[in-house]
């Protein structure tokens, strides 16, 4: 299994509500592993 980690952005209503999305992959099946949904801050991390 080989895992690639990716991450994007997006907004609730109003762009200083960023939400992150961040997604676990195994790139040798094309199937996602593992997401989150939250901040990028030292927290959530």
């Amino acid at each position: 299994m080989t895992i690639q980690c990716d991450e994007m952005w997006s907004f609730v209503f109003k762009k200083k509500n960023k939400q992150w999305i961040w997604l676990a992959l195994d790139i040798d099946k094309g199937e996602i592993v593992g997401c989150f949904i939250g901040g990028r801050d030292i927290e959530e991390a």
